[in-house]
């Protein structure tokens, strides 16, 4: 599959270029804490896009760094 026909790059390409940094960043600690709770990966990132687009923004402590869920956050 060629970069034009991956969507997730398609979805990426869609934001403006100073949110795809947020993007990133929201679909790698997604895709973490999927596999931390789940024990498998999945990202959609057509729903991530539109909650950058709303105006998500990480504001908070980086536990993947430790690889910790934060507080409440096992189930």
């Amino acid at each position: 599959m060629s970069a034009k026909e991956d969507p997730r790059i398609r979805i990426r390409e869609s934001l403006p270029p100073e949110l795809r940094p947020v993007l990133d960043e929201l679909a790698e600690d997604y895709k973490f804490y999927s596999i931390v709770h789940h024990g498998r990966a999945f990202v959609s990132y057509k729903i991530l896009a539109d909650l950058v687009r709303l105006g998500w923004r990480y504001c908070g402590p980086q536990h993947k760094r430790q690889g910790e869920p934060p507080q409440g956050g096992a189930g």
